[in-house]
């Protein structure tokens, strides 16, 4: 049996955190609840069943409790689990994924107050997508391109920006839901679209600048000023400032330290907040800042349904049916919790796949693979990727072909380190590449089947508009 304890020492204000976890274990399958005071605690003993690492094992939560006078607090979790086959480190992972984090995001103070928080993010298209879009999902959303740039006839970074609007008692805490928030819900507005989301970050790059008719090299950080909200933006953290607050005081708003002994294990850390010092024009800026509705005539923006196609569109559109398939995420989540995560997990997968795989062919082919593996997993019978390929494609499917994309393109790659399309063998003379372009129809059609199966499945699960047949 591994066993791990974790010293929380968390004040509680009122029985907020508590019917956290108790509504929480309700959830777990074969579920025992007993409490008995071991002075000075009060503690209450949780068993049931869960899943860790895809192994249903039993799960024990000792929750301590502290309450003597005015101090009062969960002192501490014990978390055991008789299956041998459960390290540590899997409880580890379990405590901070399933008990911990999901306390970090929450707020269990009874005076909240509602911010709408801005967060940032870019697509690389050449032209990206126009519009304004408000979407009641578990919370109200409003994103839209920030810039109206010019067209570039090239591939260029296209500001994207998220209002969300969320309760919070502080702006740190509204801003760590809005971010968390916005990374599932880009996740899913990757799929709907067939783009990339990426959080806007910061760097020192080499640009090259006309001055007086003379090209200049420059070494500058990468940033861009919101005029709406007057907010200078390197990225979602330090990086975010008023303009008031940043010609005030120039300090982080965080800084974490941390010190490693010889054996470049974790020490000691320090973490220094200035959040109230440095953003008091932020914070009034977000508390102030509304969702309101579209300011532009929007119809002419949408496309009439989910584009299945992968193949590159010159200009993106948002399918009309956009807030139905947001709504019924959320009835989703509540009625079959499995499958939401599953499809959870392939949109995050997909949107990796547009990101850290945008110029490494081979990288993006592989996961989006898995992002179909994710589904196969929530059906019933847990289907093959070849099974769930020929479910959904159904007379499109070319068995030939997926066991290449799944036994040689995704298991080489992750299991070989192999590459597929020629990433390192480039060849600058394309007099005789016609082998190139053979390649570029197997990368074309990979993503075309891939996504069409992903977007069938949807169709299928979340907006009800295709049915299979009982046979399927």
């Amino acid at each position: 049996m591994n066993k791990i304890e974790k010293k929380l020492e968390i004040p509680i204000n009122n029985s907020g955190l508590v019917d956290y976890f108790k509504n929480e274990f309700q959830t777990k399958n074969d579920l025992v609840v007993n409490h008995e005071y071991v002075d000075p605690f009060d503690v209450y003993r949780f068993s049931f069943v869960d899943k860790i690492k895809d192994t249903e094992a039993q799960i024990n939560v000792d929750v301590y409790i502290l309450d003597k006078g005015n101090l009062k607090q969960i002192n501490k979790l014990v978390i055991d689990c008789p299956d041998e086959t459960i390290s540590s480190y899997d409880l580890e992972h379990y405590f901070f994924s399933k008990l911990y984090f999901p306390i970090t995001i929450n707020d269990y103070s009874d005076k909240k107050t509602r911010y709408t928080v801005r967060i940032y993010y870019y697509i690389e298209h050449d032209v990206g997508f126009k519009g304004e879009y408000v979407i009641t999902w578990e919370n109200k959303i409003k994103f839209k391109p920030l810039f109206n740039e010019k067209q570039k006839n090239t591939v260029a970074e296209r500001i994207i920006c998220f209002d969300v609007e969320v309760d919070a008692s502080s702006l740190s805490q509204a801003r760590s839901k809005a971010y968390n928030i916005t990374r599932d819900f880009t996740s899913f507005l990757s799929v709907l679209i067939d783009t990339g989301f990426h959080v806007f970050d910061s760097k020192f790059c080499h640009y090259i600048r006309k001055s007086n008719g003379q090209l200049l090299g420059e070494f500058q950080r990468k940033s861009f000023f919101d005029s709406e909200l007057k907010l200078y933006v390197m990225d979602n953290m330090n990086g975010l400032r008023h303009i008031e607050d940043y010609q005030a005081v120039e300090l982080p708003a965080y800084l974490n330290m941390g010190y490693l002994n010889e054996k470049l294990e974790s020490k000691s850390t320090m973490i220094i907040n200035n959040d109230k010092l440095v953003n008091k024009h932020l914070e009034k800026t977000f508390l102030e800042h509304k969702v309101i509705n579209p300011t532009v005539d929007m119809r002419k923006y949408y496309s009439e349904d989910i584009i299945e196609s992968a193949c590159y569109s010159f200009e993106l559109k948002i399918p009309r049916n956009i807030r139905a398939f947001y709504k019924s995420l959320v009835e989703l989540k509540e009625k079959e919790s499995n499958k939401y995560e599953a499809f959870k997990n392939c949109c995050r997968l997909y949107n990796l796949s547009h990101t850290a795989g945008y110029r490494e062919s081979t990288l993006m082919v592989s996961y989006l693979v898995s992002s179909v593996e994710s589904l196969a997993k929530a059906e019933v019978e847990k289907l093959s990727f070849s099974a769930f390929m020929s479910r959904y494609l159904k007379e499109d499917y070319d068995k030939e072909m997926c066991d290449f994309l799944y036994g040689n393109i995704r298991s080489g790659h992750f299991h070989s380190g192999e590459f597929f399309f020629n990433e390192f063998a480039l060849s600058l003379d394309v007099t005789f590449q016609n082998e190139y372009f053979k390649l570029l129809d197997k990368y074309t059609q990979a993503r075309n089947i891939l996504r069409k199966a992903i977007v069938a499945w949807i169709r299928v699960h979340i907006l009800n508009s295709l049915e299979l047949t009982k046979d399927e």
